[in-house]
């Protein structure tokens, strides 16, 4: 179970479920049980459960967190160790919710940002292994008709 690897956007939305529901006034036992009773994944369910299990076992949430070192960084960890022993686990949750939603937001923008270019690569490789296949030989073929001594360069490329 501590192998369990949820997703980060799964992780963002149980934060912010968990922000809202300490911040009504919910005990943590019980908002990691509507957490588990509402997740629509089963492994997510299976991790607040556990979650759960040992909050009410009498371990403190961060050492309960710690329990699914994969699903929750040392930072995730860290910040709701604060929040405990400062008597202020709803702000330090609400920090950790817009932290890990603005980590979110800038990590889809680097992905959008990235995809152009990696598609302008594998067009332009595609290209240029079409053009060496295709129009390559043909030109080959032309001047070897023609007589004409190619560079060694030349000679090199149609080699490979």
């Amino acid at each position: 179970m501590q192998r369990v690897r949820l997703p980060a956007s799964e992780v963002v939305i149980f934060t912010r479920q968990l922000q809202v529901l300490l911040g009504a006034g919910v005990p943590v036992n019980r908002a990691l049980e509507v957490l588990a009773e509402q997740t629509e994944r089963a492994d997510c369910g299976e991790v607040f459960f556990s979650l759960q299990r040992l909050v009410l076992e009498g371990r403190y949430l961060s050492a309960a967190l710690s329990r699914f070192p994969s699903t929750f960084n040392a930072m995730y960890i860290g910040l709701v160790r604060v929040g405990e022993q400062t008597g202020a686990l709803v702000d330090s949750i609400v920090l950790l919710a817009q932290w890990l939603e603005r980590d979110q937001e800038v990590r889809q923008k680097i992905k959008g940002a990235l995809t152009y270019p990696a598609v302008v690569m594998v067009v332009a490789v595609l290209s240029v292994f079409a053009l060496m296949n295709v129009l390559g030989p043909l030109f080959l073929q032309m001047f070897e008709e023609n007589g004409t001594v190619l560079p060694l360069p030349t000679r090199v490329v149609s080699a490979l």
